[in-house]
């Protein structure tokens, strides 16, 4: 059995611990080195970057440790998924011209993969929700400690790789929260969306407020779903009422002073917090594609390079350039058919696992893997190097796969 030092509640069999610490490696993994960097800085730097390479090594004996347990749970569908990464991969390396950036491609689609394995190999969610709590706050507090304390966005005010870093932070909490009131939890909530809309994106708080209804969906009991709306509205308008004008303005100071964004407040003071000129521009441009190329698409990671040149971008950028919709990106890949069919099988197994997702530990895990992996993508992102995606992916397939599995033992 695996005991972690200061948390004696989790203790479950080691085949499965270093699966679950992978997830909770994945996700704090950026922060929780960024801030080891800067304290480990101020008072000494190592030669050859060994300060970085401890977190590599730490995260290289999880994989090393797990990384049997993950193959030996292969199954149909991990084929399947294989299989067809493989074959629309290698088609877009052999396309002609085909741009530089789908080798970096591939390397993501690899990593990606890996992911959905992982999660495909996860069967007790309980432990898994036990050491997210923790990992929540870790997120939050080395992002505050790295903007407000050792200004990690001083050459930037906008900033999407902050504000989706926080992003599970956020969601994990609202979990919590969900099952059982916390104050802790509560408290690092609203940390997590003011270190968001300090960063100025606005698809995080989409996807916040996809996962709270997606949760009261879930809810069994009419009336605990009232009073979870209530206390909410209730909560948010009492502050706004007593507090909301002064909030405002320390908040728009702090902000101010630390040069940081106010984007996502402009946006709700001029009433466009759902308006991107940028965005409709991409958007109206893959229609287009899509209308053109309606049988089998321009090929995977292609439509990157067409839209780079469109909205006239360096090439160095394009593999920055995606549709910013899951969706869209899909059809303009692989056509109406295929890109088609690939839509509903997604909408179908998301349908499915939240379904067959009868206990809370597993429709939280999975209800928290969307929100931080399939929501994002509605807003930004591509899902060619989304590995949350893929953990929402092998959670879903392992929760189906369970289920079906408890049917015929029953």
């Amino acid at each position: 059995m695996l005991k972690i030092k200061g948390l004696k509640r989790i203790d479950w069999p080691v085949e499965e611990s270093y699966q679950i610490l992978f997830f909770c490696f994945l996700i704090a993994f950026l922060p929780l080195k960024d801030l080891w960097l800067h304290v480990l800085r101020m008072f000494i730097v190592l030669p050859l970057k060994l300060d970085v390479a401890i977190f590599y090594v730490l995260f290289g004996f999880v994989i090393f440790y797990s990384i049997r347990k993950v193959f030996s749970t292969y199954h149909n569908v991990s084929f399947f998924l294989l299989f067809f990464l493989i074959v629309f991969y290698t088609l877009a390396v052999l396309t002609p011209g085909h741009p530089q950036y789908i080798y970096t491609l591939g390397y993501q689609l690899a990593t990606s993969y890996i992911v959905f394995l992982y999660a495909r190999s996860i069967h007790e969610y309980e432990n898994l929700n036990k050491l997210l709590r923790y990992t929540a706050p870790l997120i939050s507090v080395s992002m505050f400690f790295l903007i407000f304390v050792f200004s990690m966005n001083e050459d930037t005010t906008y900033s999407q790789y902050t504000s989706y870093i926080v992003l599970p932070s956020a969601i994990i909490s609202l979990g919590v929260i969900f099952n059982r009131f916390s104050f802790l939890h509560f408290s690092n909530f609203v940390l997590s969306v003011f270190l968001i809309l300090v960063s100025g994106a606005r698809g995080p708080l989409m996807c916040a407020v996809l996962f709270i209804i997606v949760r009261l969906a879930l809810t069994p009991s009419i009336q605990r779903k009232l009073k979870i709306i209530l206390l909410w509205a209730a909560s948010f308008s009492l502050i706004a009422f007593f507090f909301g004008e002064k909030i405002i303005g320390i908040a728009t100071g702090i902000i101010l002073s630390k040069g940081l964004s106010t984007r996502i407040l402009t946006f709700f003071i001029s009433d466009e917090v759902l308006v991107d000129s940028g965005r409709e521009l991409i958007r109206k441009f893959v229609l287009q594609q899509i209308y053109e190329h309606p049988f089998f698409g321009v090929g995977m990671g292609l439509d990157r390079a067409m839209i780079n040149r469109h909205i006239g971008n360096t090439a160095a950028e394009a593999i920055g350039d995606y549709p910013h919709n899951i969706f869209l990106e899909l059809l303009m890949q692989y056509g109406i058919f295929i890109g088609g069919l690939l839509i509903v099988i997604l909408i179908r197994l998301t349908y499915k696992a939240l379904k067959l997702a009868k206990d809370y530990p597993t429709s939280n895990v999975i209800s928290i893997f969307m929100a931080i992996g399939l929501f994002p993508l509605l807003f930004s992102g591509s899902y060619i190097n989304a590995p949350l995606f893929f953990a929402f992916l092998g959670f879903a397939v392992a929760t189906i796969h369970k289920s079906r599995y408890q049917i015929k033992t029953s």
